[in-house]
């Protein structure tokens, strides 16, 4: 039962490994994760991503992904010295988020907005 629980955590860990990582990761993917969702919203599918991106972002780092983090270090998976590590990245990119997440998510917005006109004239 034990490695079933390991294994299900690796793979949830797998799944938003950047979030695991450093500000830029977590950054240049989520990003990429705005446009795909912009994307599909702008064809008809989805909500638009763009009203609640940066409380959003917040709420799954919080919520799922520190979470995670820690009942990764919990289980000792990666021992005493890299397990602590990644609740610690989480928590620095939830911290810089909300420094500078309004901004990153203003930025991306305007990437949308050109890529869009870019693409509508092609």
């Amino acid at each position: 039962l034990k490695a079933t629980v390991v294994l299900e955590h690796l793979t949830r860990a797998a799944d938003i490994s950047v979030l695991l990582q450093g500000w830029e990761q977590m950054e240049k993917w989520s990003n990429r994760l705005f446009f795909e969702l912009k994307a599909n919203y702008d064809i008809g599918y989805g909500e638009d991503p763009q009203m609640k991106w940066f409380q959003n972002q917040i709420t799954f780092l919080e919520s799922y992904i520190l979470p995670l983090a820690r009942r990764l270090d919990d289980m000792r998976v990666f021992g005493d010295s890299i397990g602590p590590m990644f609740a610690e990245i989480v928590q620095q990119n939830r911290d810089r988020w909300l420094s500078d997440g309004q901004m990153v998510t203003a930025r991306v917005v305007r990437k949308w907005q050109m890529f869009s006109k870019f693409s509508s004239q092609q």
